[in-house]
């Protein structure tokens, strides 16, 4: 009978393994992940809002927060939308960006190609 229980207890101990390897550590390690790439955003964030808060400009040229950030045009993008700046085009057509609070919705989208 002894040996019935260790076959048994060997299959619930490789049912657990099983249940944590496919399940528990995956988890783990995409939280982990999540971590490591907010830690990552922060200091392009507060870049990303520096420029947008400056009161020496209503919107700015994607072109600039792009390259400031160094980021890639669409973690740029949705980085701006998380933040809530919202997109515009300048009058020659140019993508710029800014903050929804400084430039509600209902205000013309073409801005000056200044920023």
């Amino acid at each position: 009978m002894s040996d019935a229980w260790a076959v048994v207890f060997g299959v619930f101990l490789a049912s657990v393994a099983a249940l944590i390897s496919s399940y528990v550590v995956p988890v783990l390690l995409d939280k982990r992940q999540k971590q490591l790439r907010e830690r990552d955003l922060k200091p392009r964030k507060e870049l990303l809002i520096r420029l947008l808060e400056d009161n020496g400009y209503k919107s700015r040229k994607f072109e600039t927060l792009r390259t400031v950030s160094g980021m890639k045009d669409d973690e740029c993008r949705d980085l701006l939308i998380k933040l809530g700046a919202r997109g515009v085009l300048t009058v020659k057509g140019n993508e710029a960006w800014a903050l929804i609070s400084k430039m509600p919705l209902k205000e013309a989208d073409k801005v000056q190609d200044n920023q």
